[in-house]
């Protein structure tokens, strides 16, 4: 009975270690707003904003459904960013942003 009781605790300080050992690698950029779907209009202040537990610049792009453009670089991993969309910016419904932080890349879905 013993035998088995160590057994056990073995097992459980097993599965213990490989949960902590998961939990401490840090997880890539994960972009929540805007997640596709969204409207946003020219001449508005809009949050694009994330989650990260890396302290890393972000490059935040804009895809217009043929190429990327840089919106910003912020100074460090901290969220959100406050867009202020331009009036010039052409209306359309194929619009992502996409963020990449230290080789990571987290994209959204389109909007308009």
């Amino acid at each position: 009975m013993k035998m088995i009781l160590q057994f056990r605790n073995l097992a459980l300080l097993s599965i213990f270690m490989i949960v902590v050992s998961f939990s401490a690698i840090a997880q890539p950029i994960a972009i929540t707003a805007p997640l596709g779907g969204e409207s946003w209009l020219g001449g508005t202040d809009q949050n694009i904003s994330w989650t990260t537990v890396k302290t890393q610049p972000v490059l935040i792009e804009l895809w217009n459904g043929a190429i990327y453009s840089t919106i910003t670089t912020t100074l460090d991993g901290t969220s959100p960013y406050l867009w202020s969309i331009s009036n010039s910016l052409i209306t359309g419904s194929d619009y992502k942003i996409r963020l990449t932080q230290d080789g990571d890349v987290s994209e959204s879905g389109t909007f308009t």
